[in-house]
């Protein structure tokens, strides 16, 4: 189960930070089917991490990825035996799905540009371009000046790159 990997990502994300002595404090993804989103949740809570977690909807409203992560987490956590009540929170922000699941916004396309010249980064423009252009707003603003060390999740998006990339050519 996907979510339970991604827990197990939390446990890995956890020891290379104490290896290398990086404090992180705050985690940004993007959230679609929302199995990334729960499996953070569900290890966040039960190795203890102490970061804030921040999802950008990609395919529906934030009240519904919101919902769906904490399904997906509390069914995973039953899996495992593990009570999971909750305790770790994520804020989903849907202010940068665009126009839909699946197709590209204009901030997303930006952020792929800034991305790619900033840190050669190759961002995708249905997941991770729409979540790293909240992420780049929200800096813009002040949203996360006091948020200490942050860790960006890129959850792929390959296949995305290969279409978008047809479909500007026809």
């Amino acid at each position: 189960m996907a979510v339970i990997a991604h827990a197990l990502a939390v446990r890995e994300t956890l020891g290379q930070c104490q290896a290398l002595g990086v404090a992180l404090r705050l985690v940004v993804l993007a959230a679609g089917g929302a199995a990334t989103l729960s499996g953070w949740l569900l290890g966040t809570a039960i190795f203890g991490a102490p970061w804030h977690l921040e999802a950008f909807a990609v395919s529906r409203p934030s009240s519904e990825t919101a919902a769906q992560a904490r399904k997906l987490a509390s069914e995973a956590a039953s899996l495992i035996g593990y009570p999971f009540d909750h305790g770790a929170e994520a804020v989903v922000n849907d202010a940068f799905l665009g126009p839909g699941y699946g197709i590209p916004s204009p901030e997303g396309q930006n952020a792929i540009v800034a991305a790619a010249r900033a840190e050669g980064a190759v961002l995708d423009p249905t997941f991770t371009g729409k979540a790293m252009a909240g992420y780049l707003d929200g800096l813009s603003k002040g949203r996360y000046s006091g948020a200490g060390a942050t860790l960006f999740i890129h959850t792929g998006g390959a296949p995305s790159l290969f279409t978008a990339a047809a479909e500007a050519m026809a």
